[in-house]
């Protein structure tokens, strides 16, 4: 018994001397770890380098060099979180800081990017496209009309260029579908008064004794007139509604 007692203390020191030098071993690696000495930004491996102002930054292939004093280096990857929050944009060259963390000290670096101002351009060039896209009498139109400028205020509003352009083919493409459906909505009352009319004139007057023709002829024609009203009333009431 006394033999397993004094064994199972030895044993007991031995793990707490062994943990020990674990300790001491991890120490003298973590020391001995070689520190940064430098970090650069990879020239040339940011994959956008051109912004318009408004746009963010794209830190798509953006690399830097991490350096350590025994001479030995790697490749990181950037992240948005080493940039940031960037400033805004404004018109010509930009530096864009990056900062490097590593055992608790941060490194700086940076990149260049180009801004440009052609946005405005851009803007200006696509409200053109959207007025080509009616003509005068199509303005003429208040819904037409109404819509165009709407269109033009989102270009005016709007800060991506690709977005400009869907713009201006959305626009493009609801003139056509407008000006279809109010084509067929005339051409469906177009239709209507002439069978109207048709029916009203086909009326078989030769049946009727002479001295009643007059009174007859005078309700076709007031049935005529209705139709006509009919017919104004149902193209003022489309033009509304469109």
């Amino acid at each position: 018994m006394l033999n397993a007692k004094k064994m199972r203390k030895a044993c007991l020191v031995t793990v707490a001397v062994l943990a020990m030098l674990v300790v001491m071993v991890l120490g003298l690696v973590s020391c001995n770890a070689p520190e940064v000495s430098s970090v650069q930004y990879v020239d040339g491996s940011l994959s956008k380098t051109t912004y318009e102002i408004g746009q963010t930054v794209d830190v798509t292939g953006a690399q830097v060099k991490v350096t350590y004093a025994d001479g030995t280096s790697k490749t990181v990857d950037v992240t948005p979180a080493m940039v940031g929050t960037v400033p805004a944009f404004a018109a010509g060259t930009m530096d864009v800081v990056i900062s490097y963390t590593e055992n608790g000290k941060v490194f700086s670096t940076k990149m260049t990017v180009t801004v440009t101002n052609t946005l405005a351009d851009k803007q200006a060039e696509a409200a053109g496209k959207v007025d080509a896209n009616v003509t005068a009498e199509d303005l003429a139109d208040d819904t037409i009309n109404s819509m165009t400028q709407a269109y033009k205020n989102s270009i005016y509003n709007c800060k991506d260029v690709e977005a400009i352009n869907n713009i201006v083919t959305a626009h493009k493409n609801w003139v056509e579908a407008y000006k279809a459906a109010k084509a067929d909505a005339a051409s469906a009352l177009a239709a209507a008064k002439t069978a109207a009319t048709a029916a009203i004139n086909g009326v078989d007057l030769s049946g009727i004794f002479a001295k009643n023709v007059p009174a007859v002829e005078a309700q076709k024609a007031a049935l005529l007139a209705d139709v006509e009203n009919a017919l104004t009333a149902a193209q003022a009431a489309a033009a509304a509604e469109g």
